[in-house]
């Protein structure tokens, strides 16, 4: 079997004050930019795009119905 032995079993996912506290030594301006501004424009930045259009789209085979 594979099994991770270094794997943590407390995951979660931390608040916006606790990630600032994390990245404090960048210092407050720098943290605050690092963790808010630029996530945000990051995301600003992604668009929803759809692989297929909606539809039913049988395949065209020349002489099919014949």
């Amino acid at each position: 079997m594979n099994e991770y032995k270094h794997a943590q079993k407390n995951l979660f996912y931390h608040t916006t004050d606790e990630m600032l506290v994390e990245f404090s030594y960048l210092g407050k301006d720098a943290a605050y930019k690092s963790l808010v501004t630029n996530t945000n424009r990051i995301s600003d930045l992604i668009t929803q795009t759809i692989p297929m259009k909606e539809g039913f789209f049988p395949p065209v085979i020349e002489n099919a119905y014949e």
